[in-house]
């Protein structure tokens, strides 16, 4: 698993502020071989590098930070 993100920030007045923050996120697991077998009748078959998983997430928060 990796990921970054990443945020900016700027001041316009003592009070007000714009933000940016960004951030991407993948996770891989590995792959490998799998065998289906029909409980009904036997019959079976090979899938060769067909289990695993991947995943990749986004985000961008654009806004206006205040204070009082």
């Amino acid at each position: 698993m990796y990921g970054g993100n990443i945020a900016v920030g700027y001041n316009l007045t003592d009070k007000i502020s714009l933000y940016a923050n960004g951030a991407v996120e993948m996770t891989k697991f590995g792959t490998g071989d799998t065998n289906v077998r029909s409980t009904a009748n036997g019959a079976s078959a090979d899938f060769s590098e067909s289990a695993g998983a991947q995943f990749m997430a986004a985000s961008v928060s654009l806004g206006i930070k205040g204070s009082f």
